[in-house]
């Protein structure tokens, strides 16, 4: 019980932290004023607190009502995620660091992302033989 409530409580950390630093980083752009920081800050942290909230109450429900998928056909989708993962993590670097080498980071983290398409294509498409 104790390890659950943790986990969960690390979960809303760590995507208030991310919403918060998303918001930042917007307004390190040009379009918005960075006096909007605190504010952009606040909102980046209502959304994301908001799609953990969402997420965490109907993925119970989904789970049981799914059919049972193996390991290995789930592989493509976390090789995606983990593109994904990376290229947010190069936008937070472009904005609130270093230009070029978050560029490069976020680039790298969508090319990881197509491959996890790519290869969730075709375990998801491949028949079984045998």
């Amino acid at each position: 019980m104790k390890t659950r409530l943790v986990r969960n409580l690390a979960m809303y950390v760590i995507a208030g932290a991310y919403g918060a630093l998303m918001g930042l980083s917007i307004t390190r752009t040009k379009t918005f004023s960075p006096d909007q920081g605190f504010l952009f800050s606040l909102a980046g942290v209502g959304i994301a607190l908001i799609g953990v909230f969402i997420a965490k109450s109907i993925s119970g429900r989904i789970v049981v009502s799914l059919p049972p998928i193996k390991p290995r056909q789930l592989l493509g989708l976390k090789i995606f995620f983990s593109g994904f993962f990376v290229a947010i993590n190069g936008w937070l670097v472009a904005t609130l660091i270093h230009t070029d080498a978050g560029i490069r980071i976020a680039m790298l983290g969508i090319v990881i992302g197509f491959v996890g398409m790519g290869v969730h294509f075709v375990l998801g498409f491949k028949r079984n033989h045998g």
